[in-house]
């Protein structure tokens, strides 16, 4: 009986050995963890420390190893892929917030050198149109004929949407270009009544009110102009105030 016991055992041991060699078996010493798991038969012979299994319940064992490492993977992977989700977050938040900034900055930019150009522009001309009129002036002798004076004048004019020839025109008719003048420093025979400091306070009180009153209303109307304006023979100056425009041009 000892005999076929023994005969027994051996059979099972070296059918294991093949089995788990070929990776069909799992082999538990004394209820230590299986090698390898696969089959779906168990094979044990009682009484003894090896037990040889094939199957299902093996293959259940080595199923909750492989779940609760996969489980662990996960633990360990979700962080790290939730970081990732942030940085790739955070990286395009970055990228659109600095792509608004540069498109601001350059509508800026953009405005900025549209107004700079603008004023280059204004000035250059006002510089080339008040040195024309003072030296025009100059030839008149005028005692106006300095660059400040034609710049206020041309400044005011153009404030008030007006053409500033047409009030040099009317100077040079009420006063030969403030040579002779209504009232002092009045250049342009405007019956105020007021007397006024210097030039340049005339100007700046005449110049607008003139504009609006007159050179925007009748334009290069000279005729119409003169005879609004209350000049004496209008018909005769009408034609010299053209002239003066035109010098000017």
């Amino acid at each position: 009986m000892k005999i076929l016991r023994v005969n027994s055992i051996i059979r099972l041991v070296f059918v294991a050995i093949i089995l788990v060699a070929s990776g069909y078996a799992s082999v538990y010493f004394a209820g230590e963890v299986p090698i390898t798991v696969k089959g779906s038969v168990i094979a044990k012979d009682s009484g003894d420390e090896i037990v040889f299994q094939v199957g299902a319940k093996a293959n259940t064992n080595n199923g909750e190893d492989q779940s609760a490492q996969e489980s662990a993977n996960a633990l360990t992977d979700e962080p790290e892929a939730e970081g990732q989700v942030l940085a790739a977050n955070v990286n395009m938040a970055t990228e659109n917030e600095l792509s608004d900034n540069y498109q601001k900055v350059t509508a800026e930019m953009d405005e900025f050198y549209a107004k700079l150009e603008k004023n280059y522009n204004y000035e250059k001309t006002l510089y080339e149109e008040a040195t024309k009129l003072t030296n025009y002036l100059r030839a008149k002798k005028s005692p106006i004929a300095e660059y400040k004076y034609a710049r206020q004048i041309i400044s005011l004019a153009r404030a008030n949407g007006g053409d500033y020839r047409i009030i040099i025109a009317i100077s040079g008719i009420e006063s030969g270009f403030c040579r002779a003048n209504y009232k002092k420093y009045n250049c342009f025979g405007y019956l105020n009544g007021v007397q006024y400091p210097n030039y340049t306070a005339a100007l700046e009180r005449l110049v607008p009110r003139i504009t609006r009153e007159y050179a925007n209303k009748y334009g290069t109307n000279f005729e119409a102009l003169a005879k609004a304006y209350g000049m004496l023979n209008f018909t005769y100056h009408a034609p010299r105030m053209a002239r003066i425009y035109s010098d000017l041009s």
